[in-house]
């Protein structure tokens, strides 16, 4: 599975990271236990910590797109999803989650939105090219008595 599959104990403490984590970090996986997972976390890392405290605080579903350092130092985007599993009280037991490579899709969205804002620029361009126009034609085409 291509996925980076991962558990965190009820208090949010990781105690579980696939090989494949260890494989894309290049860190054995006992070295990113507790919150040592936030090691490989792009700069941005409030937004993950605070997402994932929040998650915690209220067992609400963690789902959040950030980046992760692979073991050669390049960042990769991902999608990490998790949820919490609840026992018959309501109480959190522990979290079970995955990460996915999505870097690919996050390059297609940026090209397509680069694309559509160049698009929206030159369609812009040629509707203010037409309005000069057709003033310009309205002008000429306006009645003047002294041409007579």
């Amino acid at each position: 599975m291509p996925q980076l599959i991962w558990s965190h104990r009820h208090d949010g403490a990781c105690d579980f990271l696939s090989p494949q984590w260890t494989r894309f970090t290049g860190v054995p996986a006992e070295q990113h236990y507790g919150s040592g997972w936030l090691d490989v976390v792009h700069p941005t890392i409030a937004t993950v910590a605070s997402a994932w405290a929040a998650s915690m605080a209220n067992g609400s579903p963690y789902d959040l797109e950030y980046r992760l350092r692979r073991r050669d130092g390049v960042y990769r985007w991902f999608n990490s999803r998790a949820r919490a599993v609840h026992d018959d009280e309501g109480a959190t037991r522990r979290w079970f989650g995955a990460s996915s490579d999505i870097t690919e899709i996050i390059e297609a969205r940026r090209d397509l939105e680069e694309r559509v804002a160049e698009r929206t620029r030159e369609l812009e361009a040629s509707l203010e090219e037409r309005a000069r126009t057709e003033a310009a034609l309205a002008q000429s085409q306006r009645w003047r008595p002294w041409a007579g």
